[in-house]
């Protein structure tokens, strides 16, 4: 996304520690400076085009999140982020599991869009040199911190955006213990929102079924998963999203044991439902290659263009029940 498309009107930070006895709560908003406010708008446009976040919707409109941004806007953003900002802290004091962090909340216009944002960035052990004067000598020392913020070019650890036109939600959050096992805080205590699994988890629990069912029941499991990687992105040239019963049905035909095994696997993973909507880069990025290990110790990753194109990479299967992988038309080896 464009840094011209992103508008930021109001940013504040807050410093959430269970580690001391209150969150440090900002009155004042950030100065949104040139540096600061492309700081900022390089982290919303990365988290707002993120195929990591999860689609969530408010269970109802008992949340405390919900009744607390209802009526939010431009004039009252600074005591609202106050409010949000004392109740991570509660819930984090709470479950000492969550890492401590600094949260920076931001009213942002996005593509005509209004968005409230969260970006905590938890805490990281860090090392800098630090310039003593003693006396007539100069130390150079090597001190520890923890609260340095990530710098533009990574990404944020978690992070909740709000569509405030229709209180639609995204959220990229990490599991920590709550209550002796691992959950997602930010979505079940703090939004306190149903959610749906993000597109590159969908992927993954795609492909990782796929795995798990070709070692099942093929004989060449490693082509079996390039078949299933090769159907999806067919699917996907076609159709613009991952139709699943198409996939199946081409990759599995009249199998329909395989494929109903292949659904209850879904399901066990939460995932119903029959189409995966990613974006393209979500869909390279998980299908675009296969890397094979063979009991000899040999690694080959082979590009699924490659593989697609017939003319490459060709599996023989051997009298002897060994496997062969040739690799074709190559004019040089680097």
């Amino acid at each position: 996304m464009n840094l011209d498309h992103i508008r930021i009107d109001h940013a504040i930070l807050h410093i959430i520690d269970p580690a001391i006895a209150c969150p440090v709560i900002s009155d004042v908003n950030l100065e949104l400076d040139t540096e600061t406010g492309d700081y900022l708008a390089t982290h919303a446009a990365r988290i707002l085009e993120s195929g990591e976040a999860k689609e969530c919707s408010f269970k109802s409109d008992e949340s405390p999140f919900y009744k607390t941004i209802c009526e939010l806007n431009g004039n009252n953003f600074l005591e609202t982020t106050k409010i949000l900002g004392q109740r991570l802290f509660d819930i984090m004091k709470q479950h000492p599991d969550i890492p401590p962090a600094d949260v920076v909340f931001i009213w942002v216009e996005a593509n005509g869009a209004r968005y409230l944002m969260m970006l905590k960035m938890n805490f990281r052990l860090q090392f800098m040199h630090h310039v003593e004067q003693e006396s007539d000598r100069v130390s150079n020392r090597i001190v520890p911190l923890r609260s340095v913020l990530p710098p533009a070019s990574s990404k944020v650890d978690e992070a909740i955006v709000v569509c405030m036109d229709d209180l639609s939600i995204k959220v990229i959050e990490k599991s920590y213990e709550i209550n002796g096992q691992k959950s997602f805080y930010l979505s079940g205590l703090y939004l306190a929102c149903e959610w749906d699994h993000s597109p590159a988890r969908k992927m993954d629990i795609l492909t990782k079924t796929a795995k798990k069912l070709s070692e099942k029941y093929s004989g060449q499991p490693a082509e079996a998963a390039l078949d299933f990687k090769k159907a999806i992105h067919e699917v996907y040239e076609e159709k613009g999203e991952v139709e699943v019963s198409r996939v199946l049905d081409a990759v599995y035909q009249h199998r329909e044991d395989i494929k109903h095994e292949f659904r209850e696997e879904l399901g066990k993973q939460q995932m119903t439902e029959s189409v995966v909507k990613a974006p393209e880069a979500i869909i390279q990025k998980k299908i675009g290659k296969q890397t094979l290990k063979t009991d000899t110790g040999i690694e080959i990753s082979i590009p699924l263009d490659q593989y697609r194109d017939g003319n490459a990479v060709e599996f023989i299967n051997n009298p002897d029940g060994t496997v062969s992988i040739l690799i074709k038309n190559v004019n040089r080896i680097r």
